[in-house]
């Protein structure tokens, strides 16, 4: 049986935390600011931000449009997270990422109503309430811990975010999925889950979103081992790259196939 701690988001507090969140509202009302929560996710710069609101307006304009801004600032809501004044509106730097891959997946993939989505990693849920702010989603299913997916349910239940799925990795049957997207997640797993996640996920999906980031030298119980970049790239038999932009690691990436 895999364990969950392999996984790099498993062997620092934040499971810890996203437990302490769903079950505590004084912690669910400030989870976005707690140390060990924000090493993990919520760390996005301001200039991150303004980069990202430059790729938007380049790739999709109408993300930004006052109608679709104000449900996506809703984002901003609980947690605490850190806001800022972009001249036009105040969003947190987070969100706008999120935005930003939404802009990705209209550029790659085009009209997502009626889809059906996987999520590898969904933290909050904040990537998927961006979408379906956007889009009307048939079948949103989000895989991740135990303990982030409580705290995913929750706060996307206040939002008024229906119709999401939530599993873990053991949980998991073999399905077919639209689009899988995984940032910052797949990439930090195990190659036992990856390979999971691959069977059971990846391999009957028609078009995916990887953004592929490198853990170096973590180890647990041992030696951390996860796929290379050339296994990455095998993934699936026609596979695409793109930069990733704003470049957050020197050797990070985005990896994708399209139907």
């Amino acid at each position: 049986m895999v364990s969950n701690s392999n996984s790099v988001s498993f062997n620092t507090g934040y499971p810890s935390v996203c437990l302490a969140a769903s079950e505590n509202e004084e912690v669910f009302n400030v989870f976005k600011t707690i140390p060990e929560y924000t090493q993990i996710l919520e760390h996005t710069s301001i200039e991150f931000g303004y980069n990202y609101i430059d790729i938007i307006k380049r790739d999709n304009p109408q993300l930004l449009e006052k109608d679709f801004i104000d449900k996506f600032k809703t984002n901003d809501i609980y947690g605490s997270p850190s806001v800022h004044d972009f001249s036009d509106f105040s969003i947190s730097p987070s969100t706008l990422r999120y935005i930003k891959v939404l802009s990705d997946l209209i550029k790659l993939f085009g009209d997502l109503n009626g889809k059906k989505i996987v999520e590898i990693g969904g933290g909050y849920g904040g990537q998927c309430k961006v979408i379906k702010d956007y889009f009307n989603i048939k079948d949103y299913h989000i895989v991740d811990l135990d303990e982030v997916n409580k705290l995913s349910k929750k706060y996307l239940d206040k939002l008024n975010v229906n119709d999401v799925r939530f599993s873990s990795y053991d949980q998991l049957d073999v399905e077919e999925y639209d689009l899988i997207i995984s940032n910052y997640a797949y990439t930090e797993l195990d190659r036992n889950l990856q390979d999971i996640y691959k069977h059971k996920i990846i391999d009957g999906t028609k078009n995916g979103y990887i953004t592929c980031n490198f853990i170096i030298d973590f180890a647990v119980g041992g030696q951390f081992s996860t796929y290379s970049m050339d296994e990455l790239l095998q993934l699936k038999p026609v596979t695409e790259t793109m930069n990733e932009e704003p470049l957050t690691s020197p050797t990070n990436f985005i990896l994708f196939w399209k139907e």
